[in-house]
């Protein structure tokens, strides 16, 4: 409804038409009449301005001054009403900011978001995402707990925050890749374009393009140069693997499939690969890529929810 239109209805010049217009349309929902009790006491906070016996006392006064009265008092209302406004935006925008959504992906699963600021986000498996629906004033925070890609959407104005278990990071716009999931070992920070800024245990680390910095569970920091990029191609629905010693390529089929793997054939523990494994044709199809290379057998248990290698 227009707010004209209230202001004519408030101050009794609305005719029978515009009346009924108006009370059907506060009729229809909560939130029209909650506007309308609030444009409402705007109103009538901006007549209390004018001293209404001052204007009684002058009723003989000329055309002019009558004018130049009214037009005074309009002013008036009309700077409450943006004021009280401004304010309300203001208040909403801050709830909306407070208020966050949550996205839970699944393992064997990849999803892609577009935040409310335009960045690009690729959430990789078993990874928890959360983000409000409307940005702050000042900045943008989000929470993550596993593993996302970032493009994020450049502001200087507006820093870009990911808050996670193990450390932050901060950014005005770049594309980055951030691993930390909060039951693993390691917290890894990796940059493509741009610049960001890692905080973790105190420390500030500053990278630049080609860089990536790993924080580990013992405390140690270490900074080097990116020169596999296939590790990041699990963006593909690719699993890449060098030279990783079999138990922890089982935690990666863990991490990407989901399936709980107990390995029992100790002889294989040691075992190194390197290679790549499509996500979409399962763990099964994957370990028996691994067993021309690798003495050792499958089994599942009768619900097939965990499968042990001898």
């Amino acid at each position: 409804m227009n707010l004209l239109s209230l202001y004519h209805f408030f101050a009794g010049k609305a005719s029978d038409k515009q009346k009924e217009a108006i009370k059907r349309w506060a009729e229809s929902s909560p939130d029209n009449y909650e506007t309308l009790c609030r444009e409402k006491k705007i109103f009538d906070a901006g007549i209390l301005l004018v001293d209404k016996k001052e204007l009684s006392q002058k009723e003989n006064a000329p055309l002019l001054y009558k004018l130049i009265n009214y037009t005074v008092k309009i002013a008036a209302v009309v700077l409450l009403v943006v004021v009280s406004v401004t304010i309300y935006k203001y208040q909403e925008l801050v709830k909306k900011s407070e208020v966050l959504q949550t996205i839970l992906v699944p393992a064997g699963q990849r999803i892609n978001i577009i935040l409310p600021d335009s960045t690009f986000v690729c959430l990789n498996s078993n990874t928890k995402f959360s983000y409000p629906s409307v940005f702050a004033t000042n900045n943008r925070k989000v929470k993550l707990d596993g593993e996302a890609y970032f493009e994020v959407s450049a502001n200087k104005n507006k820093p870009f925050y990911v808050h996670t278990s193990k450390g932050e990071i901060k950014v005005l716009g770049t594309h980055f890749n951030l691993e930390a999931y909060s039951n693993a070992d390691v917290f890894k920070t990796s940059l493509f374009e741009g610049k960001v800024r890692v905080r973790v245990k105190g420390n500030n680390i500053y990278l630049k393009p080609d860089q990536m910095v790993c924080y580990h569970k013992n405390g140690k920091i270490h900074l080097e140069t990116i020169h596999d990029y296939d590790q990041y191609r699990w963006r593909e629905g690719l699993i890449c693997i060098k030279s990783a010693k079999f138990k922890d390529i089982m935690k990666t089929f863990t991490k990407y499939f989901g399936d709980s793997i107990v390995v029992q054939n100790k002889e294989v523990e040691h075992y190194k690969y390197t290679g790549k494994f499509r996500q979409s044709r399962g763990v099964i199809n994957a370990l028996r890529l691994l067993q021309k290379d690798a003495p050792f057998t499958i089994e599942q248990d009768e619900d097939k929810q965990i499968i042990y290698i001898k």
